[in-house]
């Protein structure tokens, strides 16, 4: 099985106002850890980089100040803390 690091993409967060409100999503410390945008191959994976399980991705809707709503697939090492998200 590969691991996690081999699918990750650049650093590449989602935008400020998602991250601040990813602890709604249940995300510990969302401002606090590294967020790595995960490539299409690496939605499967089950190892995050530092050698840990990874939990399944979960989807979140995000509603935003003009009430249109945007979708984020997010999941968070309980190791080490990485935020790993897509968008749909």
């Amino acid at each position: 099985m590969r691991d996690l690091k081999d699918y990750l993409a650049e650093y590449d967060g989602p935008p400020l106002n998602i991250t601040a409100g990813a602890h709604l999503a249940g995300v510990v410390d969302p401002e606090d850890n590294p967020w790595h945008r995960l490539t299409e191959l690496a939605k499967h994976c089950v190892i995050c980089v530092c050698g840990a399980p990874l939990p399944r991705m979960q989807q979140w809707t995000f509603t935003l100040k003009d009430n249109s709503q945007v979708d984020y697939t997010i999941s968070q090492c309980a190791r080490c803390g990485k935020v790993y998200w897509t968008q749909p």
